[in-house]
């Protein structure tokens, strides 16, 4: 697929922080400076940087125009959406379960548990044991 559909926009449509996202690292993969593209667009630097964090949407003859010069085709930069649309959602959805905890103990040791995960202190083969583990004791 060579050119982004009306139905991928009307998809796309409110979510330019995933858009920033694939933009800002796709330019860093392909070694990209921030002013490289913003001169490219005829932009500042400044207006560009708005568009990588999300705070300004990017029209569709702009992304048309960029995706060639950062070495993305439309089917790629549409799956790469789509997945960054997946994270957000379950994001969202590890937030509301969050929520819904009373015990700040509980919550604490949720917070404390994600830092080991993330940080890759705990071991894979571990992973699963820790977070079946409701009562926290091998925190």
């Amino acid at each position: 697929m060579n050119d982004i559909t009306k139905e991928m926009l009307d998809e796309m449509q409110g979510s330019d922080s995933i858009i920033g996202k694939i933009l800002r690292e796709k330019r860093l993969a392909e070694k990209l400076s921030e002013q490289d593209v913003a001169r490219f667009l005829g932009w500042s630097v400044d207006e560009y940087k708005l568009l990588e964090s999300g705070r300004t949407s990017i029209a569709i003859t702009t992304l048309c125009q960029l995706l060639p010069v950062m070495n993305l085709n439309v089917d790629d930069f549409y799956k790469s959406w789509q997945e960054g649309l997946k994270a957000i959602s379950m994001e969202e959805e590890l937030i509301a379960f969050f929520r819904k905890i009373s015990s700040e103990d509980d919550k604490k040791r949720i917070i404390s548990a994600a830092e080991l995960l993330s940080e890759g202190q705990i071991e894979e083969k571990h992973n699963s044991v820790l977070l079946s583990k409701c009562d926290g004791e091998i925190l």
